[in-house]
């Protein structure tokens, strides 16, 4: 199976975005591409897109990542009330192409594997929250209001980020080039039972120390199985995810900053015992300072 590992601090680009309603209309089946890669989410009936050999049936909830220039076009009949949302987009740095036996020697060295996040090209995705952002994003796009460029980058981050975390990668079963591409997943139910158990749990507790004993107890099954099983259907380590899951409540709790007066309560609102730490870690996903991140916030929204 193939995917796109992107550094979970890339800077994100939006040049176009929008939603495609008549996907069989003439200039749709003709062949075309630009030079972004594009990411492509299925709403309502389904919709056929052709790239290279793979002639693709996807169905709502199912997305698909473009390469730059990678030539595609619709083909066969779509169904009723199909469409599609879409996103060109540049990140900085620039995701890196790898594979399931990728043991991680194409990615940036001296960078742990789990700091990135890993997509892939073909998957489905059962989750209203990440439909709703992208009509965040091309409503944000599309008002191009002061910030609005920076806004949309950001939410396309953070599609990105819950695609890593709660799609599922098909795995393509190549046809002659004349027939329907298979697709097919390569999760089992109980894996992702076992996905879906450990989200809840650290959702519940991320406030709380965990460590791989107080996680392996709580599911009941040996750590080292939780953890191969959550990177193959996740993309990434279970301590990454935690880290962006009390990163992201942290942020939340920043701009509000109501309860929580000091960067010092946020730090032990969101699990760090050491606020010292809290700083590094937000620095290193926001490429500024908790009370940077504070200043920027308000100043940008006084303008």
């Amino acid at each position: 199976m193939a995917f796109l590992a992107f550094d979970g601090g890339s800077r994100v680009t939006v040049p176009a975005a929008g939603y495609i309603l008549d996907t069989h209309r003439p200039w749709r089946e003709r062949e075309h591409s630009n030079p972004n890669y594009q990411l492509v989410l299925v709403e309502g009936g389904g919709v056929r897109f052709r790239r290279a050999d793979d002639r693709l049936f996807l169905r709502h909830g199912d997305f698909l990542i473009l390469m730059p220039n990678q030539v595609h076009q619709a083909w066969g009949q779509a169904e009723p009330s199909s469409g599609y949302c879409f996103a060109q987009f540049r990140t900085e740095p620039s995701p890196v192409y790898v594979t399931s036996n990728d043991t991680g020697g194409r990615l940036e060295a001296g960078r742990p594997n789990s700091e990135y996040l890993r997509l892939p090209l073909v998957g489905h995705v059962d989750s209203p929250q990440v439909h709703q952002r992208f009509k965040e994003l091309i409503a944000e796009w599309t008002e191009c209001l002061p910030f609005s460029k920076s806004r949309a980058g950001a939410l396309l981050l953070d599609i990105l980020a819950l695609l890593a975390r709660l799609g599922q990668g098909y795995e393509t079963i190549k046809s002659d080039g004349t027939k329907e591409t298979v697709l097919r997943r390569p999760t089992s139910p109980r894996e992702l039972e076992i996905v879906r158990a450990v989200e809840r749990y650290l959702q519940e507790h991320y406030r709380e120390p965990i460590n791989a004993s107080v996680i392996g107890d709580a599911l009941h099954l040996n750590y080292s199985y939780i953890e191969r099983v959550f990177r193959k259907v996740v993309g990434m380590t279970i301590k990454a995810y935690l880290r962006s899951l009390r990163l992201r409540e942290a942020r939340k709790l920043l701009i509000e900053l109501t309860e929580f007066k000091t960067v010092e309560e946020v730090a032990a609102a969101v699990g760090y015992s050491d606020p010292a730490y809290f700083s590094r870690e937000f620095r290193r996903s926001e490429g500024m300072s908790p009370r940077q991140f504070i200043a920027a916030y308000y100043g940008e929204y006084r303008e």
